[in-house]
């Protein structure tokens, strides 16, 4: 990285809409290649209800409900 480019530890992103979290499975993320396999083995705290899907994987922690999609990375 260039000596300008930020040090980042962590990053969050919240979108508000309407999503369906039964949708973000940690194997969807996999299938559209934005997590590698070895995370999704290694998923920790996996719920999956239809309001809502919360998991961790790795450097991301993510959270879905009907109003609210949000995905909190950790150390770049």
């Amino acid at each position: 990285m260039p000596e300008w480019w930020p040090e980042l530890e962590d990053a969050s992103i919240v979108l508000r809409g309407s999503f369906n979290p039964k949708i973000f499975q940690p194997t969807w993320f996999d299938h559209r290649e934005l997590l590698r396999g070895e995370e999704v083995e290694s998923v920790e705290n996996l719920v999956s209800i239809p309001e809502l899907t919360t998991f961790t994987a790795g450097w991301l922690t993510l959270q879905a409900t009907s109003v609210i999609f949000q995905i909190h990375s950790a150390s770049w």
